[in-house]
């Protein structure tokens, strides 16, 4: 029965409730359409299995906490879950059609032995893959995890393990090749894995949902050889701390990109052409954002609100980037002075006058 095939949490455990109960009425009443794949497993498999797979999703699983079939083998859910989930559900509990003729059933099996036609008396059919490596059970079970995608975050997770132990095995492989493995293109694939290469504290915020997706692809534009990490992370915390849709951010990037003459413009407003200047001049000097905001309070406010959106009672402890780093080079400071007179409607005053 469905109790044998050991089934791991993943994505699919999302999905549940009536969704679940309508896969399962369905089933009862049309059959199962297509069969669920699972892996078998030797011990010597399923540790390794199992390892990359509580990394991935944050799990603990055991070899001792997994059932083990016919000569000490493991049946593991490739893909098919919601499947296997649905004959589960309809093993414990029934169908909808019955629970409403019979009441709930008293006994496992009731609803089951009510459907012959749809259900095999014998057992839930699987289609079963022998002699598979774990790696191979892994990217099958990534190639076919297709109908609710992972988070990306999650996939990027996995994938850079599989890729580590692939690429151990075989230096020539590519990322090309890699994808055609796990079912996926070659530009998705790519993006994932240069994900796990952001600052840990950017992968986290991701991970906890305080930040987007596309808001971490657009810090993947940044190339590393211009923007070390604790840039990368001041960016992230600047577009988590004002809120930006992936838009906004996709143009503050661009300007980091180009000739970065709309970075100032972007972070602060000015109503005044002489303290613009001041700080663009102190940017061309080298001296740090923070030692001259303590001369300014508008612009010191600004700092503080920045860094109060992310890091709350210990925003003194963020060391910005200066200026000049925002900047990128004179010449892109002096073009930003140049472009003073554009009006924009200010989202804050900031005033020449000293603290």
């Amino acid at each position: 029965m469905p109790g044998q095939i050991n089934l791991l949490v993943q994505v699919r455990d999302l999905i549940g409730g009536d969704d679940l109960q309508a896969l399962a009425d369905n089933i009862a009443s049309m059959g199962l359409l297509q069969l669920p794949g699972v892996a078998e497993l030797t011990l010597s498999q399923l540790r390794p299995f199992l390892k990359r797979h509580n990394a991935a999703w944050g799990q603990s699983y055991t070899a001792a906490s997994m059932t083990a079939g016919i000569d000490k083998l493991y049946l593991v859910g490739c893909f098919g879950h919601r499947r296997i989930l649905a004959h589960k559900l309809l093993w414990e509990s029934g169908c909808t059609d019955c629970n409403d003729e019979f009441g709930p059933q008293t006994e496992p099996g009731e609803c089951w032995a009510r459907h012959p036609e749809t259900l095999d008396p014998n057992g839930m059919e699987v289609r079963v893959t022998r002699n598979l490596s774990w790696v191979e059970a892994m990217l099958r079970q990534s190639a076919e995890n297709t109908y609710v995608p992972p988070p990306p975050e999650r996939e990027a997770k996995l994938w850079e393990q599989l890729w580590a132990d692939l690429k151990a095995a075989n230096s020539r492989l590519t990322i090309k090749q890699f994808a055609a493995k796990v079912g996926r293109p070659p530009a998705i694939v790519s993006e994932r894995l240069r994900f796990q290469r952001l600052p840990e504290e950017v992968r986290i915020f991701v991970e906890r949902g305080h930040i987007k997706w596309g808001i971490a692809v657009e810090l993947l534009r940044l190339p590393p050889a211009r923007f070390g990490p604790q840039q990368v992370i001041f960016w992230m915390q600047y577009a988590f701390s004002r809120r930006m849709t992936v838009k906004q951010f996709h143009k503050v990037i661009n300007g980091q990109l180009g000739n970065q003459e709309d970075v100032l413009d972007s972070m602060f407003v000015f109503d005044s052409d002489a303290t613009r200047r001041e700080v663009l001049d102190a940017a061309i000097r080298g001296i740090p954002l923070s030692t001259l905001a303590m001369e300014h309070r508008a612009l010191f406010d600004q700092l503080r609100a920045i860094e109060g959106g992310i890091l709350g009672d210990n925003a003194a402890a963020l060391h910005h980037p200066e200026v000049v780093a925002a900047l990128g080079t004179a010449k892109a400071a002096h073009a930003a002075i140049a472009r003073v007179s554009r009006s924009r409607p200010p989202r804050r005053r900031l005033s020449a006058a000293s603290a």
